[in-house]
């Protein structure tokens, strides 16, 4: 049966508490206390409330109570723009000098990239596909259903039912590359 304790024991419990240096846990377990229990006579001996709702409500501020703001934009500072040939790029001032360094590094080692390897055939799949399919299964279909080996670097389109969407699977010599399109308002023939 749970032990009644008036305002004055629990106070005194507290302060017991207080100067020792037990978790409130063994605190709990050797005065045979519920730990939650414990800490909702806590609040309320410190004056605050043990509920979780708020008793009263917050006040709504009067209009009195604003006051107007102006707010001035702060000067922003010009990107800077890199260019490399044709292509540019436009950076933030604060992209620090030691990360352009790097990026210039990797690009002037660079390859020129191709979207294509000059392909030797381009095959379509006539029956459309799910596509949610990814490489290994659209590399599995060129297989199985065509009877082709998908490592030749032929170029092999794939639809979908409605023939707004294409997915085009070749073999570039480093490894796969799929390509998706989408198209808005037309429809592939």
């Amino acid at each position: 049966m749970a032990k009644i304790r008036s305002h004055e024991a629990w106070q005194a419990l507290f302060a017991e508490y207080e100067a020792g240096q037990e978790s409130a846990r063994d605190f709990c377990v050797r005065h045979g206390l519920r730990l939650p229990y414990f800490y909702r006579r806590s609040l309320e001996l410190c004056g605050h409330s043990a509920s979780r709702r708020r008793r009263d409500p917050k006040p709504i501020p009067s209009a009195a109570a604003f006051v107007p703001v102006t707010v001035t934009p702060r000067a922003v500072p010009a990107p800077i723009t890199l260019t490399i040939g044709r292509a540019s790029i436009a950076l933030s001032p604060s992209v620090p000098p030691a990360w352009v360094a790097a990026l210039l590094t990797a690009l002037e080692r660079a390859k020129p990239m191709r979207m294509f390897v000059d392909p030797q055939a381009v095959y379509l799949h006539r029956e459309p596909i799910d596509f949610r399919v990814g490489i290994d299964g659209l590399a599995m279909r060129v297989e199985q259903t065509m009877g082709l080996s998908p490592l030749t670097g032929a170029l092999f389109l794939f639809t979908n039912r409605r023939r707004d969407r294409v997915k085009i699977l070749y073999w570039d010599q480093t490894g796969f590359a799929l390509w998706v399109k989408r198209l808005e308002a037309a429809r592939f023939a």
